[in-house]
């Protein structure tokens, strides 16, 4: 099978890998039939290695090169012994995370802060960005018939952004800023629209991601942080007072100063973007008002559950982030290269395997 094989940094080669044999007790093998680049990946290509290990990885034995793809949609083909979540011909997404089910962490079902995490396509041989996966039972979602695989290979990430609405504790009635219209930007806001958010504003720099986040999210306002004070604005649109809970998804210094001094007098800050450098932080801003930072991380069970009771109501319409969708050999030009650019006028991008 063909396999989006990722070797270093600015050097994912797509090449035939073995299609996968098995499979085990408690494992299956889903053949793909969509999977989404994260900015995971794109993390590990431009500045990797960062989570996909150089040397053997303790629990899977896996070291780089290896196949990459997290956010996974497809058909289960073959089920071995004691899987019991779906049978060959089930149509699922994909649980990425793997904890060890031993761990303080894991027993309190938090398997993304497991001490052995592993999460299929960054620690495992094989990724969602090849023809065929293998995972294991636990890991396999049904999909409900009216959903489709686009829509399930944005289970994964979507649920991340549901993860972080409900750490962040958003209610009704909450006014919330999002930092960051990238896919994550983006689904948070949905999230937090769904959980009953009563405005929303979105600050983003690049002009193309601005217009796909007012076409996909609908949100109260989106703001140009390079031409309005965000966290003025939120003050002006509040009484004063500022958002309720603040979501940081870019990763961004500034963006970071920004969504901090726009959260209200003791309300929520969540980190969700994946910063590769510090920030300052006077750590006055947090006494003085009473405020909390949040990080996020991933997803547990019930988030990955309520994501897909969400989006099979209606409530969480990921679908309206997916701006191409591309065969597996265009995955590095038309995907990795794309995205990456200033200038990219795309969000999410889907792969076709087969």
């Amino acid at each position: 099978m063909q396999a989006a094989v990722w070797y270093g940094k600015r050097d994912i080669r797509i090449e035939q890998r073995p299609d996968p044999t098995g499979p085990g007790p408690g494992e299956a093998i889903v053949e793909v039939a969509l999977a989404g680049i994260c900015g995971t990946d794109l993390h590990e290509y431009t500045d990797g290695p960062q989570y996909i290990p150089v040397e053997p990885n303790p629990v899977t034995g896996q070291s780089a090169p290896l196949t990459l793809g997290h956010e996974i949609a497809g058909t289960v083909v073959a089920a071995g012994e004691r899987v019991t979540r779906a049978r060959p011909g089930d149509r699922v997404a994909i649980f990425a995370i793997q904890g060890c089910g031993q761990c303080r962490m894991c027993r309190r079902g938090v398997p993304a802060l497991c001490t052995t995490l592993v999460v299929t396509g960054l620690h495992t041989g094989d990724g969602g960005l090849s023809r065929y996966v293998r995972v294991k039972d636990a890991q396999l979602y049904l999909l409900p018939d009216h959903l489709s695989f686009t829509q399930g290979a944005l289970v994964e990430p979507a649920a991340c952004a549901v993860r972080a609405v409900h750490l962040g504790q958003v209610q009704p009635g909450d006014v919330v800023l999002v930092t960051g219209a990238g896919p994550i930007g983006q689904l948070t806001a949905m999230a937090a629209l769904a959980a009953g958010a009563r405005e929303v504003y979105i600050s983003e720099v690049v002009p193309a991601r601005r217009e796909l986040a007012e076409r996909a999210v609908r949100p109260t306002a989106v703001l140009d942080p390079t031409r309005t004070n965000v966290p003025e604005a939120l003050r002006e649109a509040t009484e004063g007072w500022g958002a309720d809970v603040v979501f940081e998804c870019s990763a961004n210094p500034r963006a970071f100063a920004d969504a901090l001094a726009a959260t209200r007098k003791g309300g929520t800050m969540v980190q969700f973007g994946v910063f590769t450098q510090q920030v300052q932080l006077h750590p006055a801003d947090l006494t003085n008002y009473e405020r909390r930072i949040q990080g996020n991380l991933a997803y547990a069970p019930p988030d990955f559950d309520r994501t897909l009771e969400l989006m099979a109501t209606g409530k969480l319409p990921a679908e309206r982030i997916v701006t191409a969708e591309i065969p597996l050999e265009d995955v590095v030009e038309l995907g990795f290269d794309e995205l990456i650019r200033p200038d990219t006028r795309h969000a999410k991008i889907h792969i076709r395997p087969a």
